[in-house]
């Protein structure tokens, strides 16, 4: 069993995990949408704190280079050479779900976190 890989033992394991899912996904759709330039674009953009990102992004710009050059999205990051932080048709609904979702979990702590009038714990209560 030890000698079965183990992709968990790797520093930001969750990334290639995700990145695999992100290229399998872009083989499923089709050549210059904007939708195919920004799931390349997001999963190049996941290697960058990694060792050997550069490596393992090339793939993802490549297939921008040679699938989807002529996108807004492609056409900024061959621009670029480099991954870009634009949204597009397929990060931008999911970022904003995101965003609205921890925005509501702020908004619950906040509002759980609030002390009502009258009930706040009081050291000195009963203490005279």
């Amino acid at each position: 069993m030890l000698s079965i890989p183990q992709p968990h033992t790797q520093r930001w394991h969750y990334r290639l995990t995700a990145a695999d899912h992100a290229w399998h996904a872009a083989k499923l759709l089709p050549d210059a949408s904007e939708e195919l330039a920004d799931v390349l674009n997001s999963a190049g953009r996941w290697f960058f704190h990694m060792e050997y990102g550069e490596e393992m992004s090339q793939k993802f710009y490549d297939a921008i280079e040679t699938r989807c050059p002529n996108t807004t999205l492609g056409r900024k990051v061959l621009a670029a050479k480099n991954f870009t932080l634009d949204r597009g048709p397929w990060s931008g609904p999911l970022i904003e779900q995101l965003e609205a979702a921890n925005g509501a979990a702020e908004d619950a702590d906040e509002k759980q976190n609030q002390v009502t009038p009258g009930l706040a714990n009081d050291s000195s209560a009963g203490t005279e």
